[in-house]
């Protein structure tokens, strides 16, 4: 009971320190995850609850490449390196802090819908958030 009442008081220092680092330093932050992120996907917002990052891909490829990247866990292994720093560690007082990213499949699969009827229809589409979740 205690190692979890420690775990969730670690996840709310994250979660706020994150949250802090994304509205004080967005650009910063927004950096950290271009070179994570596969070509054509960007973050768009993050949020409260765990840590939260709504990332749009603009193409199917794109979309694809992130899901593989989740699949075979490049994804998670990346966002470790670049998300959690000593600094991280520091600032939320941890020795080691480990992500577990989901994506959820349904997600993925009303995402990787949606592109493709705007694709065929020669549009571009802002997000599915409103209609995947």
């Amino acid at each position: 009971m205690e190692k979890q009442i420690q775990d969730a008081d670690l996840l709310q220092r994250l979660t706020k320190y994150f949250l802090n680092q994304y509205k004080t330093k967005p650009q910063e932050f927004e950096q950290r995850l271009k070179f994570v992120l596969p070509y054509g996907c960007t973050l768009v917002n993050v949020f409260e609850g765990s840590i939260v990052l709504l990332i749009q891909a603009s193409s199917t490829n794109a979309l694809q490449d992130l899901w593989n990247k989740y699949e075979n866990g490049q994804l998670n292994d990346a966002l470790q390196n670049v998300l959690i720093t000593d600094e991280v560690k520091a600032q939320v007082g941890a020795e080691e802090i480990a992500i577990d990213l989901e994506i959820k499949e349904d997600y993925y699969d009303c995402a990787m819908k949606k592109l493709q009827e705007f694709q065929l229809k020669g549009k571009y589409i802002r997000s599915c958030s409103n209609s995947c979740g």
